[in-house]
């Protein structure tokens, strides 16, 4: 007997509740144990997070935005004085994009706004006097 794609679908979620069913009566018993655990218990948790990187600290806006950025980021805000304005466009990049991040955010940025921000950056290097 052939079944038409309704027939196999109700199947399918009737398969699936059963299963969801079965695990949930294991629950109670890790509940339980979890429960009945002294009050001292402690646990050390470690998060890795290899590559990450804050996104909203990459590019900021310097112009009059900036207050609401500071607002809204607290303490993990740059200071404004420390970004790499990216030419005319309000915004400023993190200083501490170095070459080799900036080649890879050269796609991302467009040409007239990727080289003021590299000038600006070999201008920051620069020694004074």
């Amino acid at each position: 007997m052939r079944k038409n794609r309704r027939e196999f679908l109700r199947s399918c979620c009737g398969l699936g509740a059963a299963t969801v069913a079965a695990h949930l009566s294991h629950l109670a018993p890790i509940s339980a144990i979890a429960q009945s655990a002294s009050s001292d218990y402690k646990a050390l948790v470690c998060l890795f997070f290899f590559g990450g990187n804050d996104a909203n600290n990459m590019i900021v806006p310097i112009d009059s935005r900036y207050a609401a950025y500071q607002s809204m980021r607290g303490p993990v805000a740059l200071a404004q004085g420390s970004l790499l304005p990216a030419g005319s466009s309000g915004y400023g990049l993190h200083p501490a994009l170095i070459v080799k991040a900036m080649e890879q955010l050269r796609t991302f940025i467009p040409a007239r706004l990727w080289r003021a921000a590299v000038v600006a950056a070999q201008e920051s290097e620069r020694p004074v006097g």
